[in-house]
This record gives C-alpha cells, structure tokens and sequence, in this order.
C-alpha cells in the first residue's frame, strides 16, 4: 500500500509537469503565429535603407520558436525554462521595437501578448512576475525609443503600462482559476488512485478476515471435539452432551460466517438485522456490552457499503480498541442514512488514521474514502457518551443526493 502511495504522488507529479509541457507547446504555437503577424505588419512599414538588424533580429526571433517548439514537442519542460522562455520573448520583442520603426513600431503592440503567454502555466505567482517585469521591460524599451527620438516618455506610454498592467492581472486570474481546476483534477484522480488501491487489495483483506474468523471460532471447538474423541478411543468417557453442544456452536458460527460475507445479505435478512447479528457475535466474544439503537424505514439503495463499514468499524473497535461497552445506532433519514459507533475504549490519537495507512492499514482509511466517493461523511472524534474513547459517525446519502454532490463538485472543478 506504501508503494502505491508513492507511485501515485510520483503520477502526480508527472501531471504537473505534463500540464507544463503541454502548455509550452500551445506557447510555441502563439509564438509561430506572433512571427507570421510581425512578418506581415512590420516588414513592409520599415523606411528603406534601414540597416537589416530588425532582419536579423526577427530571424533570430524565428529561430528561438522553432527551438523553443521543438523543446515542447521532445522534452519535459519545467517552470523554469517556461521564465526563462518568457524573458527571452520580452527582451527580443524589445529589441525588435527598438531596431525598427520606433516609437511608431507595432512590435511593441506584442508586449500585450507576453502576460497571455504566461497564463498558459497554472502558477498565478509566476504569471504575476512576469506580467511585473513585462511592464518594466515596456517602460524601459519606450524610455530608450523615446530619449533617441528626443521626445522623452510621452503621455501615451503610461497609459499602455496601465494597460498592461490590466491585462497581467486578468491573466494572472485566468492562471489562477486554471491552477484551482488542475488542482482539483488532482485531488480527484489521486482519491480515484487511492480507491483502486484499495480495492486492489479488499481482496486479500477479506480472505485474511474470513481466515480470522474461522480459525479464531469454529476451528478452536473443532480441536476440542478432535481431542475429546481421540480421548474417547483411549478409553476415557465421551461427553455426548458437551461435544453435541460444541458441534451445535460450530455449525452457528459458520452460519453467522457465511451470512457476514454473503455480498447480499442485507438484501436477505435487511440491513439492520445484519448488522444486529455481526455487532452482537463479535461484541460476545470479546466480552464487550453492546447498546443497540436501530431505527430503519425504507431501504437505502447503498445498504451493502453501509453493512461493510459498520462491520469495519464493529471489528475495528472489537480488536484495538481495548474498549468494555459500545453503542452502536443506525437511522433512517429523509435523504439518507447515518451511522454512529461509540466506545469507552483507549481513544483515537491524531494522526492515526495516516499512521496505519502507512503501515499498510487500510481499513478505515479505505471505508473513509468509499463514504465520501458515495458524496457521505466519516467523521472520527472524542466519544460524548463515555469519559473516553471513540466516536465514528457516518452518513450516506440516498443516489440523488449523491449525485447532486458530485454535479456540485464537477461544477466547482470547472471554475
């Protein structure tokens, strides 16, 4: 399960830097077309006999694209080389303004292109920064321009800083809204991650549970009875009525197995009687006095996940909890159902719910993210009925509300 966990934070991570790959390609592309736009509004403007440094400028321009797309198509590409890219663009765009028609250049209109291209990443900081200095690097380039012309700044210089500024702080907001929907993509495909996992090993859970239960039961009286005849064929006295008795327990054990693990045995007996005969035969064999509160009308169309994580919690508390009462109650709501166990046991410390999931524990960690996948709650506190212990409560929603939750969560990934 740990290394699950690592590769799924290693997949993560590789999501970052795809999404960063994926939009230096769609920046090459903005870039190619900047080139063709230059190359069809600036060429033909420039006075003749201009010395050709604009020419060698904008092939230079031309040859950093085709580098730059090249890159984006072939490697992995980091936040890094995204700044620096961007810093090449504005200082090659400045010095295209420059070499060309001056302050009447229209290279200098692409300066309102640099905080677009940025907006392509998903770091609002970074696209912030490089909207600031993009403005700078404006400023500085219309300084420049403006002391060779013998002008100065004009007015009109600080209207297009303004400007800028205007058009770096919406794209720094699209960059923003883009990062919460990554994030979002995220957290929901590390959860989906995490559930297969956990599915992948329910298999093995189970199997191991069920070898518990059998050899922890039926299997201990079946020695006795082995003993008891293998006594009786040496001669001793053979209690008819004592082996009939433990022959008679063993047969309701393994009937109490197979109605546990039976996957639609709530269908058959209802709910709250499963979880009635599970609770009582666990609490009996561990000494532990049982407080039932059931109250159920209608069934709930997720009764089999409600019946594995009252088992869950049940053998939970049964087996670490070290607790001497438990109180177990399930309701029927209008929209739902809810889920409570509570115990006088040792308590739950911070953080251990992380601890046994990294230990390879993945009970309640496992029935946590089933509950909220179905748009429920898992809630672990402080018991309120006794001085200490444990209380779990859960609630499950009916299919509609489930579905309203996860129409309200798509709706909120897709800000």
């Amino acid at each position: 399960m740990l290394t699950h966990l690592q590769e799924t934070m290693k997949t993560t991570a590789d999501m970052e830097t795809t999404y960063l790959t994926r939009a230096e390609g769609f920046r090459s592309l903005a870039r190619l077309g900047f080139c063709v736009a230059l190359l069809l509004s600036e060429v033909p403007r420039l006075p003749a006999g201009k010395p050709p440094v604009f020419y060698c400028l904008l092939l230079l321009y031309i040859s950093w694209t085709a580098i730059a797309h090249h890159r984006a198509k072939s490697h992995r590409v980091a936040l890094t080389a995204t700044v620096l890219g961007l810093g090449v663009d504005m200082l090659l765009i400045a010095m295209m303004a420059g070499a060309s028609d001056g302050s009447n250049s229209l290279v200098r209109q692409f300066f309102f292109a640099i905080p677009v291209l940025a907006a392509f990443s998903t770091i609002p900081a970074a696209t912030a920064v490089v909207s600031i200095i993009n403005v700078g690097a404006y400023l500085m380039s219309a300084t420049v321009i403006g002391n060779a012309a013998g002008v100065g700044i004009s007015g009109s210089v600080a209207i297009r800083c303004i400007d800028l500024l205007t058009v770096g702080f919406c794209c720094t907001l699209l960059s923003y809204i883009q990062s919460r929907r990554v994030q979002r993509i995220q957290k929901l495909f590390e959860d989906r991650s995490k559930l297969a996992g956990d599915l992948l090993t329910a298999e093995e859970t189970e199997r191991t549970t069920l070898a518990e239960s059998i050899h922890d039961g039926p299997l201990q009286d079946l020695l006795v009875v082995r003993q008891d005849l293998n006594d009786a064929r040496d001669g001793s006295r053979l209690n008819l009525e004592q082996t009939e008795r433990i022959v008679t327990s063993v047969v309701q054990q393994l009937r109490n197995v197979v109605q546990q693990y039976h996957p639609r045995v709530a269908q058959c007996v209802g709910l709250p009687n499963a979880i009635e005969e599970f609770a009582r035969a666990s609490t009996e064999r561990a000494g532990i006095d049982l407080a039932l509160c059931l109250s159920w009308g209608q069934p709930h169309p997720r009764e089999a996940e409600i019946l594995g994580t009252a088992r869950e919690l049940i053998t939970n508390t049964v087996r670490h909890a070290h607790a001497d009462r438990m109180h177990l109650k399930l309701t029927r709501t209008e929209h739902g159902a809810r889920l409570t166990v509570e115990d006088d046991g040792v308590g739950t410390p911070d953080g251990a719910e992380e601890d046994a999931l990294l230990r390879g524990h993945i009970g309640m960690s496992s029935q946590r993210t089933r509950i909220e996948t179905l748009g429920g709650t898992f809630t672990v506190s402080k018991s309120s009925a006794f001085p200490h212990g444990t209380k779990v409560d859960v609630y499950v929603p009916d299919s509609d509300a489930a579905e309203q939750v996860a129409c309200a969560e798509l709706s909120t990934a897709s800000l």
